[in-house]
C-alpha cells in the first residue's frame, strides 16, 4: 500500500494539484500552510499560549466554524424552501414532519443564536486583551462590521419561517429603522424623501411586513450578506496574520516600575449601596423568598443593584476570582436557578425556545468574566511585584501545521455535536401563519435587539433605535484611536487598564445584556413589568402616568403655568423647554471640562483636545441611558426636551 501511495503523490497529476509533499519537517510545515489556499490567512507559526482556552476562549475561531455551519445547513434549506407568502409556512410545516434530515432546521436556528453569543464573547475577549490596540485597529473596525453583519444575518433569517412570531418580530425591528432622523418616514425632520424611498419602504418593500419583504428577506440572507460577510472575514483572517498573528506582549516587555495602590474608594460605595438595599428589603412589601425576588427585580432597583454588583466585583476582582470562591459563588448560583426552575411561571419563561439562547448568554458570559478577572489577578499580582504578566513570559512558538489546525479541528467537531443535542432535545419554535390582523400581545423583536426595544420606553424610536445603535458602532470603531496608552496591549490586566475595562463592561453588561434580560424575561403583555415569578396578567398597564421636565419643574417646583404650547411660536416653545435645555447643556458640557480639570487631567492632556472631547461625548450619552431610566423609574418624567411639532423629543 505504501508503494501505490509513493506512486501515486509522484504523478504528474498529483504533483499539478498538490504543490507540496506531506509535511514532515518544519520547512515542509511552512510550505503546506503557505502553498494552500485555505491554510495561508494563517501565519506560519504562532505563540503557544495563544492556543490556550484561557487566552482566546477560542470564540474566533467557533464563530467562524458556526458561520461555515450556518452556510452548509442554509444551502441544504433552500433545496426545500420556497420564499413566497403561499409557501413558506408550508415548507417549514414540511421541514419539521415530513423531510428527511429535516433537524438541519434546527441546527439552522440554534446555531444563528449561538454565533451571535460567540461574536458578542469574541469581541469582549478582544477589547479585555487590548489587542485592538496598535497595530491591530482597523482590524477591530472590520470586526466591528462582522458583529453588525452577524446579527443582521440572524435577523434577516428570522422572517423567513414566516409564522406570527417571525412576522411580528420583524415588524417591531423594522419600525425603529423607520423613526431614523430625516431620511425615516416617522422620524424628526422627516418628509423631504420621496414616498417609497425612506429606509423601511427600502427595506420591506412597501409599508409593512409583507410578501416583498419576505423575498428581500430571502435575497438579503441566502445571498448578500453572506457574501459581504465572506469577504469581511477573510480581510479580518489576513489582516490577523500580516499584523503578526494573535495579539500578545512584546518579547522585551518592561512592567511598570509605579506601584499603584488599590482604589477602595468604589468598593466602599458600592458595598454601602448593596447594603442600603439589602436593608430596604426588610421593609418592602414581599412575602418568602420569591417575593423577595420580584420586589428585588423591579427596574428601578434592579440597575442600581447591577451597576453595584459591578463596582463591588471591579474592586475586588482578586477575591472572587480565587477559584475556591468562584466556584462556591457559582455552585450557590447554579443551586437558586435549579430551584427557581421548579416554578411554573420562571421555566415557562426560561424554557420558551428562543429564551434558552439568553439563559446561555448569562452563563457563558458568566463563566469566561470568571476567567478573564482570575487571569487579570494573577498577572496584575506579577505587575506589583515588577514581574512581566504570563502571556510575556511564554514566547515559544508553535507551528500552524499541524499544532494549530488540531485545535481547530477540536473545536470544529465540538461545536457541531452541541448543535446536534441542542437540537435533538430542542425543536425550533415554528408559531401559527403570519397573521397581520392577529397582533401578539406582546410583541417583541428577536431576543438580540429586544434591548433596544426596552429603551423605547426610555426614549423615542429615533433615539432608542436609531442614534443609540449608530452611537453604538461608531463608539466601538473609534475605541482603538481613543485609547492612547499602550499598556495592556495582548494581555489581561485591570491594574494598568481601569477605566477603559470599566467603562466598557458598564457599557456591554449593564447598557446592552441587562435590557435583554429585562425585555425578555421580566417584560410581559402590554410591555408591563413583572417579576419572574409573578404571572402575567394582560390587564395590568405598561406605564404609570408621566409627565415632561418642563411640567416637572414649571407646573409643580415653581408653581408657574406652563409656557404656550409650541404651535404658538419658537421663542414660546424654547421658553417651555429652557429647563431641560439647559440641563442637557450643563451635562454635556460642565461634565467634560470638570473632569478635564480635575480627575482625567492628565489623561486630557496626553489625549489631546478632539480625542478628549470625543471620548467624553461617547461616555456622557452613555451615563445619559441609565440617567433617563431612573428618571423615568423614580420620578415619572417622559421627556427632557420635547418638540412635538418636529418629533425632536430626548
Amino acid at each position: 500500500m505504501a508503494g501505490i501511495g509513493d506512486r501515486i503523490r509522484s504523478s504528474q497529476i498529483w504533483r499539478s494539484v498538490v504543490r507540496h509533499g506531506f509535511p514532515r519537517d518544519r520547512q515542509g510545515q511552512a510550505r503546506a500552510v503557505i502553498s494552500n489556499l485555505f491554510l495561508h490567512i494563517h501565519p506560519v507559526e504562532m505563540r503557544r499560549y495563544s492556543l490556550r482556552f484561557w487566552f482566546t476562549w477560542g470564540m474566533g475561531w467557533l464563530t467562524f466554524v458556526l458561520f461555515v455551519i450556518e452556510a452548509i445547513s442554509g444551502i441544504a434549506l433552500m433545496f426545500y424552501y420556497r420564499p413566497a407568502a403561499e409557501h413558506a409556512y408550508a415548507d417549514m410545516q414540511a421541514l419539521r414532519a415530513t423531510v428527511s434530515f429535516g433537524l438541519v432546521r434546527e441546527i439552522h436556528r440554534w446555531g444563528a443564536h449561538a454565533m451571535v453569543i460567540a461574536a458578542w464573547l469574541h469581541m469582549l475577549r478582544v477589547f479585555l486583551t487590548g489587542s485592538y490596540k496598535p497595530p491591530r485597529e482597523f482590524n477591530w473596525c472590520i470586526g466591528v462590521a462582522l458583529l453588525v453583519l452577524t446579527m443582521l444575518l440572524s435577523f434577516t433569517g428570522y422572517l423567513l419561517p414566516w409564522d406570527q412570531l417571525a412576522l411580528w418580530a420583524v415588524t417591531v425591528g423594522t419600525n425603529m429603522v423607520s423613526a431614523a432622523p430625516l431620511i425615516g418616514s416617522d422620524g424628526p425632520w422627516a418628509g423631504w424623501l420621496p414616498a417609497g424611498w425612506d429606509p423601511k419602504s427600502l427595506l420591506l418593500g412597501g409599508p409593512d411586513v409583507g410578501p416583498p419583504a419576505l423575498l428581500r428577506f430571502y435575497v438579503l440572507h441566502c445571498a448578500v450578506l453572506p457574501v459581504i460577510s465572506a469577504i469581511l472575514i477573510s480581510l479580518h483572517f489576513w489582516r490577523i496574520r500580516k499584523d503578526g498573528g494573535i495579539s500578545g506582549p512584546d518579547e522585551l516587555y518592561t512592567p511598570s516600575q509605579a506601584r499603584r495602590r488599590p482604589n477602595r474608594v468604589p468598593l466602599l460605595l458600592a458595598s454601602a449601596a448593596l447594603m442600603v438595599v439589602l436593608l430596604a428589603a426588610i421593609f418592602g412589601s414581599w412575602s418568602g423568598v420569591k417575593g423577595l425576588v420580584n420586589w428585588y427585580c423591579r427596574p428601578e432597583r434592579l440597575l442600581p443593584i447591577a451597576i453595584a454588583v459591578l463596582a463591588v466585583g471591579l474592586a475586588a476582582y482578586r477575591c472572587w476570582s480565587r477559584p475556591a470562591w468562584a466556584a462556591f459563588a457559582g455552585l450557590l448560583f447554579l443551586g437558586a436557578w435549579t430551584a427557581a426552575s421548579l416554578d411554573p411561571q420562571f421555566s415557562w419563561i426560561i424554557l420558551r425556545p428562543d429564551n434558552v439562547a439568553i439563559t446561555l448568554m448569562v452563563f457563558s458570559t458568566s463563566g469566561f468574566l470568571w476567567l478573564a478577572a482570575r487571569r487579570m489577578a494573577i498577572n496584575d499580582e506579577r505587575l506589583s511585584r515588577g514581574l512581566p504578566p504570563c502571556e510575556a513570559g511564554d514566547q515559544q512558538r508553535v507551528m500552524v501545521w499541524p499544532d494549530v489546525l488540531r485545535v481547530e479541528l477540536v473545536i470544529f467537531v465540538i461545536a457541531a455535536a452541541v448543535l446536534i443535542v441542542w437540537s435533538i432535545l430542542l425543536r425550533a419554535p415554528l408559531e401559527a401563519a403570519a397573521n397581520p390582523a392577529d397582533v401578539p400581545n406582546p410583541s417583541k423583536a428577536p431576543w438580540y435587539f429586544v434591548g433596544l426595544q426596552e429603551l423605547l420606553v426610555y426614549f423615542d424610536p429615533w433615539l432608542a433605535g436609531f442614534l443609540i445603535p449608530m452611537l453604538t458602532i461608531i463608539g466601538l470603531c473609534a475605541l482603538p484611536y481613543l485609547d492612547v496608552s499602550s499598556q495592556g496591549n495582548g494581555y489581561y490586566t485591570l491594574r494598568e487598564r481601569p477605566l477603559a475595562i470599566t467603562v466598557f463592561l458598564f457599557g456591554f453588561l449593564i447598557l446592552w445584556l441587562l435590557p435583554i434580560v429585562i425585555g425578555t424575561f421580566l417584560r410581559g403583555p402590554n410591555w408591563s413589568f413583572f417579576g419572574p415569578f409573578e404571572p402575567w396578567d394582560a390587564q395590568q398597564a405598561a406605564v404609570g402616568t408621566s409627565m415632561n421636565l418642563s411640567e416637572l419643574l414649571w407646573s409643580r417646583a415653581l408653581g408657574h403655568t406652563l409656557p404656550v404650547p409650541e404651535s404658538a411660536g419658537a421663542g414660546s416653545s424654547l421658553l417651555r423647554e429652557l429647563p431641560g435645555l439647559i440641563a442637557l447643556s450643563a451635562y454635556f458640557v460642565g461634565i467634560p471640562l470638570l473632569l478635564r480639570r480635575t480627575w482625567m487631567r492628565t489623561l486630557a492632556a496626553q489625549m489631546g483636545r478632539a480625542r478628549y472631547l470625543a471620548l467624553m461625548f461617547f461616555l456622557t450619552a452613555m451615563g445619559l441611558l441609565p440617567i433617563k431610566m431612573l428618571l423615568r423609574w423614580l420620578f415619572h418624567v417622559k421627556y427632557i426636551v420635547s418638540f412635538p411639532a418636529s418629533a425632536f423629543n430626548i
